[in-house]
């Protein structure tokens, strides 16, 4: 998921650095940037445009960020204060702006600000969404629901997305720590010490040869000793062997 953006600022130094991190985010799409919210203004009315985020200073000679919102309300889904001052916080969420970053701009505060403008995109009822640094620093958002497993390799994880264009990404982090991350979705399974497989992706569990077999994924995962018992309680229950649905109702 990507959203289109513009941002404001009438500092050129200040904006060369927001439009530098915002293009950081593969999330983002930073259509244009300008100095003025006339200009800004302008290019909306010109190019008869709607971006989903608009990111905007807030002191500014011409208009200050609240007015500008009301200026260019119609040309965004989402309007974000991007300010050096945490003075105006109050105000802002009382005129209803969609988020509030400060200067300098910081990476956790960014995921943060997207995970909760995805979410409203989502129709799931359960925040299943997780953020993360995967390939080549690539900022990723994952729904972890249609994430079938998840494979230790040392210090990174392999995440598996078969539905997606691309079907696996690395992620430097530990096995632990993204079971501890996505632990209140209450999806994943330990089958082993390196390997976490989604309950709902589950076709096949073989007690026998130890293996766990998942949609999407060609490769058996093994079952380790420790985790046997708990796999075979959740096999005896017969809460698998279904393909999971998705939401745009395409199928394995």
């Amino acid at each position: 998921m990507s959203f289109s953006a513009i941002a404001i600022d009438d500092d050129k130094k200040d904006l060369a650095l927001i439009a530098q991190h915002f293009r950081s985010f593969n999330q983002i799409k930073l259509l244009e940037t300008f100095t003025s919210v006339r200009s800004a203004l302008d290019f909306l009315i010109k190019e008869n445009l709607k971006v989903d985020i608009l990111f905007c200073d807030q002191e500014m000679p011409d208009f200050n960020g609240l007015k500008a919102q009301d200026i260019l309300n119609g040309h965004f889904h989402y309007f974000v204060l991007v300010t050096h001052y945490d003075r105006y916080a109050m105000s802002a969420y009382n005129h209803g702006v969609d988020g509030y970053l400060l200067k300098p701009l910081r990476e956790e505060y960014t995921l943060r600000l997207l995970k909760k403008i995805s979410l409203s995109h989502l129709d799931a009822q359960e925040d299943f969404v997780v953020y993360f640094k995967a390939d080549e620093n690539e900022h990723k958002a994952l729904d972890m629901a249609q994430v079938p497993c998840i494979l230790s390799d040392g210090n990174y994880c392999h995440v598996y997305t078969p539905k997606a264009k691309k079907t696996k990404w690395i992620v430097s982090t530990s096995l632990k720590s993204m079971e501890l991350q996505i632990a209140h979705m209450n999806l994943f399974l330990r089958s082993s010490r390196s390997a976490l497989v989604n309950r709902r992706h589950i076709r096949s569990i073989n007690l026998e040869a130890k293996q766990i077999r998942v949609y999407g994924v060609d490769l058996p995962i093994k079952i380790g000793d420790t985790y046997l018992e708990a796999l075979a309680d959740f096999h005896r229950s017969r809460r698998i062997f279904s393909k999971p649905n998705f939401k745009d109702g395409t199928k394995y």
